[in-house]
C-alpha cells in the first residue's frame, strides 16, 4: 500500500535549493548541525529548527512519528508491528550506526527524521529509506532533511537514493517527486 521512488545523483556536488517556506544553508561539513528558519503551516509562528545527525537519543521521538503515520493510514494491510513504538525503535538502531541519517529538532523534540540503511540497489551503493525510516510534519521539513542528508549520502559514495512512501500521504509523495524522485 505504498509507492517506491528512486533517484540517482550524478555527482558529489550538491546544489542548495530554497524551499518554499524555509531558508536552507548546508554547512561545509555535512556532519555539522544545520539551522534553518521553518515557517509551520496554518499561520503558526515561525521558529528555528535544527537538522542534526540521527542518533540513538532520537529513537523514541522518531518511532512515535512512524507509529502516528501508520495510525493515520488506517490500512489493515500495513504491518501491525509499525504501530508498536518499541519495535520501531529496534528497527532504527541499525540505520543510526551508519552515519547517514538526519533528524529535524524543534527544541529537544524530534519533529522529523530520515534513517536509511546502507545497501546496494541496481548494483550501486545506495541509501534506501524504508517506510519506517522517515517521517516529517510537512513537505518543507522533509525537503530540508533530504537536502542535508543527501550531501552525506553522496559524500559516502551512496549515489543511488530510494524511498518507500505511504500511498495515503499524497503531500509527502509530492514532496519526494519535487526532489526528483519518481515511481518505480
Amino acid at each position: 500500500r505504498y509507492s517506491l521512488a528512486a533517484l540517482t545523483t550524478a555527482s558529489t556536488s550538491w546544489r542548495v535549493r530554497s524551499a518554499r517556506r524555509a531558508e536552507i544553508v548546508v554547512p561545509a561539513i555535512a556532519t555539522e548541525c544545520m539551522r534553518l528558519r521553518y515557517r509551520p503551516p496554518c499561520g503558526v509562528t515561525s521558529r528555528i529548527i535544527r537538522i542534526v545527525p540521527f542518533a540513538p537519543p532520537h529513537f523514541l521521538g522518531a518511532a512515535a512519528l512512524v507509529a502516528a503515520a501508520v495510525a493515520r493510514c488506517h490500512d489493515p494491510a500495513l504491518p501491525a508491528a509499525l504501530e508498536d513504538v518499541s519495535r520501531v525503535q529496534g528497527l532504527l538502531a541499525g540505520p543510526s550506526l551508519n552515519g547517514l541519517g538526519a533528524a529535524a529538532m524543534d527544541g529537544e523534540g524530534v519533529i522529523g527524521f530520515l534513517a536509511p540503511p546502507a545497501c546496494v540497489l541496481w548494483d550501486r551503493p545506495a541509501a534506501y529509506v524504508p517506510e519506517w525510516g522517515w517521517a516529517a510534519p510537512d513537505a518543507d521539513v522533509l525537503v530540508a532533511l533530504y537536502e542535508v542528508a543527501a550531501v552525506r549520502w553522496v559524500e559516502a559514495g551512496r549515489t543511488t537514493h530510494a524511498v518507500t512512501v505511504w500511498a495515503a500521504e499524497s503531500e509527502m509523495e509530492d514532496a519526494w517527486h519535487r526532489l526528483g524522485f519518481g515511481r518505480v
